[in-house]
C-alpha cells in the first residue's frame, strides 16, 4: 500500500500559497517547509512499560524562508491563524526586527544570491506494509512482552531484557512562488 500524504498539510496549501504571495511583496524569496509526522515508541522490559505516539522523528510545524538583499532569515511556527493576513504581518514584524537588529549591532552577514526557484512539481508516497497511525499498540506490546519474557529465560543471570520499537509516517510540503 502506499502510504498516504498528510490530510492535514493537504488543508494548509492554500493558506500558505496565499502566505507566500503576501511575504513576496516584501521579499526577493519566500520558501514555506511545513512537516507532519506521526508515530509511535514502545519500550519494554520486566521492569516498565511505556508507549507513546511521540518518538525523536514525530514533529508537526513549519517554516517561511526568506531572503532581501542577499540575506536569509528564518520564522518557524506550529499554528496557523484563521486570517493568514495576521501571520503574514507577525513574520514580517519579526523578521523586519532582526534586520533592524542586524543593523544596529554592525554584525557583517554573508550576501548569498537568491535561490533558483525553477518551476518543479514533485508529489511521491512510497510504498509500505504498515502505518505506524494504524498499528495495533495493545498486540504490539503483548509481542513485545513476550519475546523480553523470553529473553529472560534463555539467559538465566540476565537482570532485565528491553525491547524498543519505533515508527515514524512523514510527510512534507514544500511551496515556493
Amino acid at each position: 500500500m502506499k502510504a498516504p500524504f498528510s490530510p492535514y498539510l493537504d488543508s494548509l496549501v492554500p493558506g500558505l500559497r496565499a502566505l507566500t504571495d503576501l511575504l513576496g511583496r516584501s521579499f526577493d524569496y519566500v520558501s514555506v517547509l511545513s512537516t507532519d509526522s506521526v508515530g509511535f515508541k514502545v519500550s519494554i522490559s520486566q521492569r516498565s512499560k511505556s508507549v507513546s505516539n511521540a518518538n525523536m522523528t514525530t514533529e508537526r510545524g513549519t517554516v517561511v524562508r526568506v531572503c532581501r538583499d542577499g540575506r536569509y532569515s528564518e520564522y518557524a511556527f506550529n499554528e496557523i491563524p484563521e486570517r493568514i493576513g495576521d501571520l503574514a504581518e507577525r513574520i514580517l514584524r519579526e523578521l523586519e526586527r532582526q534586520f533592524a537588529l542586524l543593523a544596529k549591532t554592525g554584525t557583517k552577514t554573508y550576501v548569498t544570491p537568491v535561490l533558483a526557484d525553477e518551476p518543479l512539481e514533485l508529489f511521491v508516497e512510497k510504498e509500505t506494509g504498515r502505518l505506524p497511525e494504524q498499528e495495533d499498540m495493545r498486540a504490539l506490546v503483548e509481542t513485545l512482552t513476550s519475546l523480553s519474557d523470553r529473553g529472560m529465560e534463555t539467559i538465566p543471570r540476565a537482570l532485565d531484557c528491553l525491547l524498543n520499537t519505533s515508527s515514524t509516517h512523514i510527510s512534507k510540503l514544500f511551496l515556493t512562488k
